[in-house]
């Protein structure tokens, strides 16, 4: 026989393909889910036949494809309901309904069954073959019985060319696993086989599902089965597969230790790197469910190779299509699955870094934690065969069997040799111990070693991950812990291996740079990055909901309460999870929902004073259990002190954060409360509470921890500021601290990988830094933008000059001041010189203790009558800001004799001649460090917050990542001030270089990246000022302490120049910011015709890129000294990490 292949796109194949059913013919027909071999399924000669061609079990049944569910009732009788609000909702789809047979369904095509599988599939060519030919189409998969499905036209002809009629060619099958099927003939709905179809929609419609074992398990040969696929082995090459469960690199590394010549991998497409030299091939992407269900069928086949000894298999986890993947791979494998040894970690660091809070989340998902040092010490106390040893190299270190701590440090720590003995004993006894440990194989282990190298232990983890932290911050920690004076802590510290040591050595490095609460949250991300996770989390991830009228499901195991204050959400946190919930739980005997609704408030929220209302009912469920609950609304009056529970925070958020503790729920029941609010019985105030905007200062919405965090930023910028006064100086400290932290200099041509830290010096005056993400650069970068440079006083090429034997530097002023401002107050010089001999050097002259500082006069007022008649912008003219430098003439003759003594202490300190001044970047700006101000110390003095304010917060929020989902891209410019021109201002193209370099590691436009990146123009904005209120539009203005104030536009008057940001664009950052928690506000520069300005966002909006300004808001913007508040720097680096993670 020929088998004729027949074209879906020719108008004349259905009416062929139809006449072929209607002689008794077999032709392959294509569905969405996979290619089906057809034939009549009323004509029990044409069903054999499908069973003789696949070598098919004769008990096993076949599927009746139809038109639509009118034809239902055609070959089914007794129909449930549920059946056609299933067929309402799935059909035409991959959705298979098990119903009662009517007689004349031929008991060949029910595998002898009185039940019949029928359904509706998602292919219109198909359907209309079904049409012409007048009687429903049996097929089962096209495959040779017992082997993987066919997805494609060719997978058909290479299994059945020659012994069917024909095939007709749709195309690769856009599901890629069979139909989800459903029997509807018991009490209760049971899920046969799953597909498409998920479970959780499944029970969105039925609201109950039964998950038959035959899914789950290999069940017994001899059982009688209501449908395919259930009892035999299914979808399996000639060689043996075998699944390999477990994260990454474990499944990886178990693998590789059992892999031989000949065998194969199939894995997910982001693991290939893992399995090479291991003939891997991917079957699809894991973060896209829907590949693996396309491609595994193909995938399978291509390892359908007599010459493949075994197939080590990689399967995805969760629910909905993923669990349609997991029956089938689970099926190819007759359920065999191997779980990966148990993973062991080798935690080091120096003393005082923080691992503990590391360990304390493993300890959390399970992990055995083996102490060292607590191991050391204990053995200490019971072995006497080290305290021997001991003793025996230090005599007198142990006194009635109790070693002595001190005497012992103090011979060690000042004695390299020393130490290294006392190491080799005690690192033989604790390895021995450790080892007799792991002996009970932990299927999750923590190694918790200084001297995890050193002591031999570090060959016996998977995994090895060194903990860094700054000295200072150690030094603080362990005086603190252990109450020890602070020398023997630094003597302890400087006993240990540097940091750099640690970060050769390990595969991983943790930073903890920031807050407690920032590190935990970067030990759980790091986690969950090498796979582990807690698996009660997962189920609560999982979790679906269906949303029912109240009152409708009659019985109730659970409430859940949505809560609103002051406009926004009120969430808890549970002490031992980093995510956020609603409050809410099980209704206790005796109580009704209303009266549980309230006890779950108080203990998880502190909030007594509250109205609460019914909004609806729910019921959630997962693969494995259903649950009836009831949703309410309370309008909270009060926010009262958290009780003592399980409950370790509650916060209030605009929108809901994206880390919830269960996500597919909470967003559904919190919109259905929303959009009650208005139809519940509220009072006035309840109403404005809910719905009306009410900003509140910040200072009311932080907790005790976050300002402890608060606190701790602020002192760290202000060290920054006091160091960094110009724009060399930032750039400078930037390239210094990333260097510190793995960053490495950006070269064209360079290759990239994920978490790989880059940085672009640019001229030493402005610099771009970019953590590389796990996404293509082609769905663009996430990027925050700032400038360097404030408003100073440059000197001139020419600019030393003596008049009335006083020595002066001519200047001329950058940027926009009011230069009456710059008079009478102390000053600094700040730059560099390249002398004629080629040298550069860097001049910082008025900032340290001993100093001189630098001057420029004004007249005093018994004589400026004049000049206060003059308005404030010729008070004093750009010509006379000349800076004193000295008056004390060089011994000897002739002229300006003390500007020439002025040069001699330049050229003594310098090198300098005169002439060098041609080539000097030299710049007067005010002297002194950045203070705290305000008797509350609430507020940072400083000069130049603009806008090196928005600056540090986008270094520190970088620094603190590792590894984001998109590229995070930091740019701090120069030449802001003045218009954003030049080399290193942002109008030059070495953005451009940069990303253009990064974009062509990765095989992407520039363009393509461009268009689909965001962000943040990080400026400061101009905050309310009391005693100005008439230039200002206070609804729409920033204020101190109210967080981050984003602006939809800049510019000036009718907006001209102005980067004006879309509805989406704002809507993005809004969103971004609520679900990270940020405290924000709105800001625009002024009333609409006193006057504006511009950043440098109009020349990333340039670019293509969205682009949105925010920032910190000043008092005295671009005054000599100016003020802002600890607040709203904290929130702006908030905002910048957030948008950085978005």
């Amino acid at each position: 026989m020929k088998t004729l292949l027949l074209s879906a796109l020719d108008a004349q194949t259905a009416e062929i393909a139809a006449n072929l059913i209607r002689q008794g013919e077999l032709v392959a027909i294509p569905t969405e889910t996979v290619y089906g071999l057809g034939a009549n399924g009323l004509d029990e000669a044409a069903v054999t036949k499908i069973f003789e061609a696949k070598g098919r079990p004769q008990d096993n049944p076949l599927i009746l494809h139809i038109c639509g569910a009118e034809q239902i009732e055609l070959f089914c009788h007794d129909v449930p309901a549920a059946a056609y609000e299933l067929a309402k909702e799935f059909w035409p789809g991959p959705l298979t309904m098990v119903l009662p047979a009517r007689d004349c369904v031929p008991r060949r095509t029910t595998g002898g069954l009185s039940t019949v599988a029928v359904r509706c599939p998602d292919n219109a060519v198909t359907r209309e073959i079904i049409r012409l030919a007048g009687v429903p189409i049996a097929a089962p998969s096209a495959n040779i019985s017992g082997k993987p499905s066919t997805t494609t036209a060719q997978h058909v002809l290479h299994d059945h060319d020659g012994k069917i009629a024909a095939i007709v060619d749709g195309g690769p099958c856009r599901v890629g696993v069979e139909s989800t099927i459903v029997d509807l003939t018991e009490d209760r709905p049971r899920l046969l086989r799953p597909g498409g179809i998920t479970p959780e929609q499944l029970i969105s419609v039925l609201g109950d599902l039964v998950i038959d074992k035959a899914v789950t398990a290999q069940i017994d040969k001899d059982a009688v089965v209501k449908a395919p696929g259930m009892k035999y082995r299914h979808y399996a090459p000639a060689e043996p597969v075998v699944i390999v469960s477990g994260s990454r690199e474990k499944a990886a590394a178990y693998i590789r230790r059992h892999f031989t010549p000949g065998d194969r991998v199939l894995c997910f497409e982001e693991e290939l790197p893992l399995y090479a030299g291991c003939s891997p091939l991917s079957y699809g992407r894991e973060a896209d469910v829907n590949t693996l269900s396309a491609g595994l069928f193909a995938a399978l086949r291509e390892l359908d190779d007599p010459g493949i000894h075994q197939v080590y298999a990689r399967c995805p986890v969760g629910g909905g299509v993923a669990y349609a993947v997991q029956n089938r791979l689970k099926k190819a494998a007759g359920f065999h699955t191997e779980e990966a040894d148990g993973m062991i970690l080798g935690i080091t660091g120096g003393t005082g870094c923080g691992k503990t809070t590391l360990l304390n989340v493993l300890k959390e998902r399970g992990a055995v934690v083996l102490d060292c040092d607590a191991i050391y010490h204990e053995l200490l106390t019971r072995d006497a065969s080290l305290l021997a040893a001991i003793e025996e190299r230090f005599p007198g270190t142990v006194e009635d069997g109790v070693l002595q701590r001190k005497k012992l440090g103090n011979l060690v720590f000042s004695d390299k040799n020393a130490l290294l003995d006392l190491n080799r004993i005690t690192h033989a006894a604790v390895k021995r111990e450790v080892l007799r440990r792991l002996g009970e194989k932990p299927a999750l282990a923590a190694i918790d070693a200084i001297a995890l190298f050193e002591g031999g232990l570090a060959g016996l983890c998977d995994v090895t991950v060194a903990v860094t932290a700054p000295v200072e911050d150690r030094v603080r920690r362990l005086m603190r812990r252990d109450g020890i004076p602070e020398d023997y802590a630094r003597r302890r510290i400087a006993a240990q291996p540097e940091e750099s040591w640690f970060r050769e050595k390990c595969g991983f490095v943790l930073e903890n740079t920031g807050s407690a609460s920032e590190f935990r949250e970067k030990c759980l991300a790091f986690l969950r990055g090498i796979g582990i996770m807690d698996p009660a989390s997962e189920r609560r991830k999982s979790l679906q909901c269906t949303v029912h009228p109240t009152g409708t499901l009659g019985t109730y195991t659970f409430v859940v309460v949505c809560s609103r204050y002051d406009g926004k959400w009120l969430l808890s946190r549970h002490r031992e999870r980093d995510t956020w919930e609603t409050q809410g739980g099980h209704i206790e005997p005796g109580e009704t929902p209303m009266q549980a609704a309230r006890r779950e408030l108080y203990e998880e929220s502190g909030v007594r004073n509250a109205e609460l209302y019914p909004v609806c009912d729910y019921r959630g469920f997962d693969s494995q259990s259903s649950a009836n609950g009831m949703v309410f609304f309370a309008a909270v009056r009060r926010l009262e002190p958290l009780p003592e529970s399980e409950i370790g925070e509650v916060r209030l958020f605009s929108a809901l954060p994206e880390n919830l503790t269960y996500p597919n729920v909470t967003p559904r029941l919190m919109a259905e409360a929303e959009r009650n609010i208005g139809g519940c019985n509220m009072t006035t105030e309840e109403l404005r509470n809910s719905l009306l905007a009410s900003p509140k200062n910040g200072y009311t919405r932080l907790t005790d921890a976050q300002r402890d965090e608060m606190e701790g930023y602020a002192q760290r910028y202000m060290a920054f500021m006091s160091e960094c006064k110009t724009e060399r100086e930032a750039t400078a400290w930037a390239v210094r601290e990333a260097e510190k932290l793995g960053y490495k200099p950006f070269a064209p041509g360079m290759e990239t990988k994920p978490g790989d830290k880059i940085y672009y010096n640019n001229r030493n005056k402005s610099i771009a830094l970019a953590v590389v993400g796990t996404k293509s650069l082609g769905e663009g970068a996430n990027i925050c933008a700032a400038h360097v440079d404030s408003p100073r006083l440059d000197i001139k090429p020419n600019p030393l000059y003596e008049d009335s034997e006083i020595s002066y530097l001519k200047t001329h002023y950058y940027g926009g001041i009011k230069k009456y401002q710059w008079t009478t107050i102390p000053l600094a010089l700040h730059g560099v010189v390249y002398r004629a001999d080629g040298a550069v050097v860097t001049v910082t002259i008025g900032e340290d203790e001993g100093d001189p500082i630098l001057m420029v006069s004004d007249l005093l007022p018994h004589l400026a009558a004049d000049q206060m008649q003059k308005p404030a912008g010729k008070i004093i003219e750009g010509e006379q800001l000349n800076v004193i430098l000295g008056s004390e003439p060089l011994e000897g003759d002739g002229s300006d004799l003390v500007k020439l003594h002025i040069m001699k202490l330049l050229n003594e300190k310098y090198g300098l001649v005169e002439s060098d001044f041609l080539s000097a970047e030299l710049t007067v700006v005010p002297a002194g460090r950045c203070r705290e101000a305000g008797l509350d110390r609430s507020l940072l003095s400083s000069y130049g917050h603009d806008d090196r304010v928005c600056a540090y917060a986008e270094l520190e929020a970088l620094f603190s990542l590792d590894m984001p989902e998109k590229t995070a891209v930091c740019i701090l410019a120069d030449k802001e001030e003045i218009g954003s021109v030049g080399i290193s201002g942002m109008q030059s193209h070495y953005f451009e270089h940069f990303m253009e370099g990064l974009c062509d590691a990765q095989g992407v436009k520039l363009s393509d990246c461009f268009a689909n990146s965001f962000c943040l123009s990080a400026d400061v904005s101009n905050a309310f000022d009391p005693n100005w209120p008439e230039t200002c539009d206070k609804r729409n203005n920033s204020q101190l302490n109210y967080g981050v104030a984003i602006c939809k536009y800049t510019g000036s008057r009718g907006k001209g120049g102005a980067s004006d940001a879309s509805a989406e664009a704002m809507g993005h950052v809004r969103s971004t910011l609520d679900k990270a928690g940020v405290i924000w506000q709105i800001a625009t520069l002024g009333k609409v015709d006193q006057g504006g300005g511009g950043t440098v966002a109009a020349y990333m909006a340039n670019r293509n890129i969205v682009t949105v300004d925010a920032g910190v808001p000043v008092l005295s913007m671009h005054a000599p000294l100016e003020l802002v508040s600890k607040l709203d720097c904290y929130e702006t680096m908030l905002a910048c990490k957030a948008i950085y993670l978005a």
